[in-house]
């Protein structure tokens, strides 16, 4: 084959191509955030989509509950405790980069974002309930910590929990904190902090209450112009946790008519873990509605703890709500049938009394032979 011809072009293009791949595929390093990472989890720091890195390095790391030999594999801080009481811990920074890197490290409360999922209250407001229990040495409530490249760091920690603490559970977290800086599209520079948190969490003694509640519910019923086929529903309400503790739950949903049970929906989702107070919205649309006039639904949640605690009861929460199932199209369908039989009866009847009204008329007409 001539490398002049067309095969010979092909055949260097496939050569280019297979190079190409090659060097994709043995030559782009392994991710730092791809080795063991502390119990507490780890966080890589990247530029956003759309950015380019100025002089900020891509770093992993992680934060973990630790003995004073590193980590010691709790998932989590953990303090069953009473008011008043103080105890010494640790906590384990490591920095899985191969770059040295220098991180913030703070306390701050937990809190409940609007979908009810627990996050972290940022460094300049951290909070004042349990994020204030825990120091640094010294009694800080904050430090920079530098680490060298693979290092590892075990820190002391100060848990004291004040005498006025109220009873239940109170979540703060330990984070570690990245700041570097990125260029945006527009050239502006910008500030890029990738945090990781290890969750601090304390049951303080005293009454305890697990307790969950189920407000607003509301169903909305959505025809279809087939007058035999079946509709849908959209069911709203809100979980609230209304006890002194950490809960999650699964729910239940059941809609029902003269008939029995109805519709058909995917499984619904266990409900996060909450705060204390904390609200969670759900939606939910359920398919296969057969119409049934008047119709209701409940709603049951059964809560669940923190997986180890243990609280007292856990009793269902439950909610119902009546709602209208109307079959529009068919009683639209019925209303047509009986106003054309109606019709119909009404012009058959005119048809079978005209032959009449005519043979009465024959029959008192004149008599034969009369002038």
């Amino acid at each position: 084959m001539q490398p002049g011809r067309p095969e010979g072009r092909l055949r260097r293009a496939g050569v280019a191509l297979l190079t190409v791949a090659f060097a994709a595929t043995f030559l782009v390093p392994t991710p730092a955030s791809a080795k063991p990472k502390p119990s507490g989890g780890a966080a890589s720091s990247a530029p956003a989509k759309g950015s380019t890195p100025t002089a900020t390095p891509n770093v992993t790391f992680g934060i973990g509950p630790a003995s004073a030999k590193g980590i010691d594999g709790r998932p989590y801080l953990n303090y069953t405790t009473s008011p008043g009481a103080r105890t010494a811990d640790r906590v384990v920074v490591q920095n899985y980069s191969t770059k040295p890197i220098t991180l913030q490290l703070y306390t701050a409360d937990a809190t409940a974002g609007a979908s009810g999922a627990i996050g972290f209250a940022a460094r300049t407001n951290p909070g004042h309930d349990a994020n204030r229990w825990i120091t640094f040495a010294g009694g800080r409530s904050s430090l920079t910590l530098a680490l060298k490249p693979r290092a590892t760091q075990v820190l002391p920690i100060d848990v004291a929990v004040p005498a006025n603490a109220t009873p239940g559970d109170h979540l703060a977290g330990v984070l570690a904190s990245f700041t570097g800086k990125v260029v945006g599209r527009s050239g502006q520079n910008v500030n890029l902090e990738q945090r990781v948190a290890l969750r601090a969490l304390f049951r303080v003694s005293g009454t305890i209450r697990s307790q969950m509640a189920i407000e607003h519910l509301n169903v909305d019923y959505h025809g279809t112009m087939n007058p035999f086929g079946a509709g849908s529903a959209t069911v709203t309400y809100v979980v609230r946790n209304t006890g002194n503790v950490l809960l999650s739950g699964k729910q239940r949903l059941n809609l029902t008519g003269i008939f029995g049970s109805t519709g058909s929906r995917s499984k619904l989702v266990q409900l996060p873990l909450m705060l204390p107070g904390a609200a969670f919205p759900m939606r939910v649309r359920v398919s296969d509605v057969w119409p049934q006039l008047l119709m209701h639904a409940r709603v049951t949640i059964a809560p669940l703890g923190v997986a180890g605690a243990v609280n007292p009861t856990l009793s269902p929460a439950s909610a119902a709500a009546s709602f209208w199932a109307v079959p529009w199209s068919l009683l639209t369908l019925v209303l047509l049938v009986v106003a054309l039989a109606a019709v119909l009866l009404v012009w058959r009847r005119k048809l079978n009394a005209r032959p009449a009204a005519h043979a009465a008329k024959k029959i008192t007409g004149p008599a034969l032979g009369e002038a």
